[in-house]
This record gives structure tokens, C-alpha cells and sequence, in this order.
């Protein structure tokens, strides 16, 4: 094996490893844990064991859009699951206390997701 292609192989793994311990695959979602780390503003809601932060708010004090990312922690068990999702209009806890409801635009339309709170699965409205 030549040096490039040791180098190769070498940076496939740091890469392989690398992206094992920031994503994981759970009931057919990928959850990015990495997007719960950074030093950016956000905006957090807290319901029993669930604190919910949804990253760069348009304002400190009144918020009515978010770039995001949003990331969720279970304070019980220490378990992170982030969602890329942007443009973010709104979210709250769902009536059960089970899901986390989101809604983002895109220019002029418009989606509506779930997050179930203890698996981390993202769901379409």
C-alpha cells in the first residue's frame, strides 16, 4: 500500500468514526446530536423531563422566527437528538405532552412536524 493510499484509507476512517459519534440512525431518522453543541443563541422551553432549544431567534426578547437548528434533551436519561430544520415560525409541546409540534416555511409554503419526544422520531403532519 502506497503512502496515498494509506492516507486515504486513514482519513475514510477518521471520517467513518467521526460521523458514528455525531449521527445516529433510530426508527429511520437520522438524529444529529452535533447540532445540540455551538455557542449560538436560543431560545428554550422546558416540560417535564424534556428541555427543548431552538437555535438564533430574530430577537432576544419577542422571537417570532428561528433559523434553527432545534435540539432536544431529556434531562432524565442525558440522550440529544437535533433536527436541521430552518426557518422555523413556531413549535410547543403537543396536548399529550408526547410530541413536540414545529411548524417552518419556505417562501410561501408551509409544514407542519412532529417530534416524538422519546424515540426522536420526526414525522409530516
Amino acid at each position: 500500500m502506497n503512502f496515498s493510499s494509506r492516507a486515504l484509507l486513514f482519513m475514510f476512517l477518521v471520517m467513518l468514526l467521526g460521523c458514528n459519534q455525531l449521527t445516529s440512525e433510530e426508527n429511520g431518522n437520522v438524529v444529529y446530536e452535533h447540532l445540540c453543541l455551538g455557542d449560538k443563541s436560543y431560545t428554550e422551553i422546558k416540560k417535564n423531563m424534556f428541555i427543548v432549544r431552538v437555535v438564533e431567534p430574530n430577537s432576544k426578547t419577542n422571537p417570532d422566527i428561528w433559523q434553527g437548528p432545534i435540539c432536544i434533551v431529556n434531562s432524565r436519561t442525558g440522550r440529544k437528538c437535533g433536527f436541521d430544520l430552518s426557518l422555523i415560525k413556531g413549535f410547543d409541546f403537543s396536548n399529550d405532552d408526547k410530541s413536540l409540534e414545529v411548524a417552518v416555511f419556505s417562501g410561501s409554503s408551509a409544514v407542519t412536524y412532529a417530534i416524538e419526544l422519546d424515540s426522536c422520531r420526526l414525522m409530516k403532519k
